[in-house]
C-alpha cells in the first residue's frame, strides 16, 4: 500500500511479536491451570509446554493442524459444559439486569474500558488463520466464510461464559482466581472443576502451538521476500517445517514467560494487535484509491475508516491507562 520495505518489515516483525508474547502469555497461563493437579515450579511448566509445542510444530504442519482441530473441539465442548452447568444454578428471581450494564461513573466506566482492552487479547488469533492460506483449498470462496463463522461462534461463546461468570460467582472471588472456569464448576461439582481444568490445559496449550506455527512462517516468508537474514528461510529437508524460525520464536517465547507476569505480556499483545490492525485499516484505505488495484480488491462489504478510528482509540486509552 505504502511502497516502503521499511514499513513493512516493521508491521512483520510487529506480527511476530504479537505470537510470541502472545505465546508466552498463555505459557504463563497453563501454570495456573497445571497447578491444580500437581505442584509444579512455574519455570519448569513454562519451559516443558514451549519445548513440547515446538516439537510439534517442528514435526509437521499437518500433524500440527489436526492436533488443532481435535483440541478446538475440546475447547467448545468445556465452554458449552461451563454455559449449561453454570448457567442452569443462576437463581433468575434473584438477577440484577442493572448489574449487567456499563456503570456510569467515569472511574467504573474507566475500569470497563481496561479490561474489555485486556479482553481484546481473546480475539488474538484470528489474523494467524490469512499466514497459512497456502494450505487452505480455495482460500478466496472458503477463508472469508472460516473467518466470519470463527468470529461468530467465538464471541457467542465468549459472552455466554462471561455472563455466567459474572451471575454465577462473586466478583471479588473471580478477579481473584488463577482458574475461574474451574471455580466456577467447582461451586456445583468438584468433579466439573476437574474436568474443565483439564479442557483449559488443552486450550492453552492449543494456543502456545498455533501462535509458534504462526510467527515461525511469517518470520519464514519474510525471509524468503528478502526482508530478514535467508537464515530463517532454512526448512527441514525431512518435516518440510522451517526449523531455524520455529526455534528462535520459542526461545524468544522463553525468555518472555519466564520473564513478565501474565497480565503485562496480555497488554503488550493487545497494544500489538492494535497496532497492525490499525495499519491495515489504513493501507485498505490507501489500496482503495489505487486504479490499478480496483479491479483486484475483493467485493467485501468493509469500513476501514471505523476500524481505524477504533483501533487508534483503544491504543490511547492503553497508553493512558493500562500501559
Amino acid at each position: 500500500a505504502f511502497g516502503t520495505p521499511n514499513l513493512t518489515r516493521f508491521v512483520g516483525l510487529l506480527v511476530v511479536l504479537t505470537g510470541v508474547v502472545s505465546c508466552a502469555t498463555l505459557a504463563n497461563g497453563f501454570v495456573g491451570y497445571l497447578q491444580t493437579f500437581i505442584e509444579v515450579p512455574a519455570a519448569i511448566a513454562v519451559i516443558c509446554v514451549v519445548v513440547f509445542m515446538t516439537g510439534l510444530a517442528l514435526w509437521g504442519i499437518a500433524e500440527s493442524l489436526w492436533a488443532a482441530t481435535i483440541v478446538t473441539l475440546i475447547e467448545i465442548g468445556g465452554l458449552i459444559l461451563v454455559v449449561f452447568v453454570g448457567g442452569g444454578q443462576i437463581d433468575a428471581t434473584n438477577l440484577s439486569i442493572e448489574a449487567l450494564f456499563v456503570p456510569t461513573s467515569l472511574d467504573e466506566l474507566a475500569l470497563v474500558l481496561a479490561g474489555a482492552f485486556l479482553a481484546f487479547y481473546a480475539f488474538v488469533g484470528f489474523e494467524d488463520m490469512v499466514n497459512i492460506v497456502e494450505e487452505v483449498k480455495e482460500p478466496e470462496r472458503n477463508m472469508p466464510k472460516a473467518i466470519i463463522l470463527a468470529l461468530l461462534i467465538s464471541s457467542s461463546l465468549y459472552i455466554l461464559v462471561a455472563l455466567v461468570a459474572i451471575l454465577g460467582m462473586p466478583l471479588d472471588t473471580l478477579a481473584a482466581s488463577e482458574a475461574p472456569l474451574k471455580h466456577l464448576l467447582e461451586i456445583h461439582s468438584a468433579e466439573m472443576g476437574q474436568w474443565i481444568s483439564v479442557i483449559s490445559l488443552f486450550a492453552i496449550v492449543n494456543g502456545v502451538l498455533t501462535q509458534i506455527i504462526m510467527a515461525s512462517r511469517v518470520l519464514y516468508g519474510m525471509a524468503n521476500q528478502q526482508r530478514l537474514p535467508m537464515v530463517f528461510a532454512a526448512v527441514s529437508s525431512k518435516t518440510k517445517t522451517p526449523w531455524v524460525a520455529t526455534i528462535t520464536v520459542a526461545l524468544i517465547v522463553l525468555v518472555l514467560a519466564l520473564g513478565l507476569p501474565l497480565v503485562t505480556l496480555a497488554a503488550y499483545t493487545s497494544f500489538s494487535v492494535l497496532c497492525v490492525f490499525t495499519l491495515v485499516n489504513v493501507a485498505l484505505l490507501k489500496l482503495r484509491k489505487r486504479p490499478d488495484l480496483a479491479a483486484k480488491a475483493p467485493n467485501i462489504i468493509s469500513f476501514p475508516k471505523v476500524g481505524a478510528g477504533l483501533c487508534i482509540c483503544l491504543l490511547v486509552f492503553q497508553l493512558l491507562y493500562v500501559l
